[in-house]
């Protein structure tokens, strides 16, 4: 919840809205029906150099870096993979950020590396994925407890 708070997607076109001259210049609404299409506006802008949006853009992979290192710390993972309609646009900026991050606060970064990389399987990927697991109960033998079931009267 804090990391969606103080760095997602509702929360960086609230920080857009503050800056009038990029509200008028990207056209942001600012209504809760537009927020994915402010941030899209956002996103498209970073990527196209705008330093405003990407402060904004930076300034959220920034939060999203340190949350890394903490799991990184806690799981002693050796790869993160961004994935998502959020980092369609401005995902190497993300990337370059939790690596940023990583390479300097990881505590086991002597030992092995961590590759950040984004997924190279689109924007459905998460969508993709909750149906295998469906498709993976549904398909796949399940080992019995070994426990007899009563049978109901």
């Amino acid at each position: 919840g804090c990391l969606h708070a103080v760095g997602g997607v509702v929360r960086i076109v609230e920080l857009a809205r503050q800056d009038e001259g990029l509200t008028a210049d990207l056209g942001l609404r600012g209504t809760r029906r537009m927020i994915r299409g402010d941030y899209v506006k956002i996103a498209r802008a970073a990527a196209a150099a705008d330093d405003r949006a990407y402060q904004l853009i930076r300034q959220s992979a920034d939060y999203l870096g340190s949350t890394l290192v903490s799991i990184i710390n806690l799981l002693d993972l050796d790869q993160i993979i961004l994935a998502g309609p959020g980092f369609s646009l401005v995902g190497q900026i993300y990337a370059d950020a939790a690596a940023e991050h990583l390479a300097r606060d990881f505590w086991a970064r002597s030992v092995h590396a961590i590759r950040v990389g984004l997924s190279g399987m689109g924007n459905d990927v998460a969508a993709l994925g909750a149906a295998s697991l469906v498709l993976h109960v549904q398909l796949t033998a399940q080992p019995h407890s070994g426990r007899l079931v009563a049978a109901s009267r």
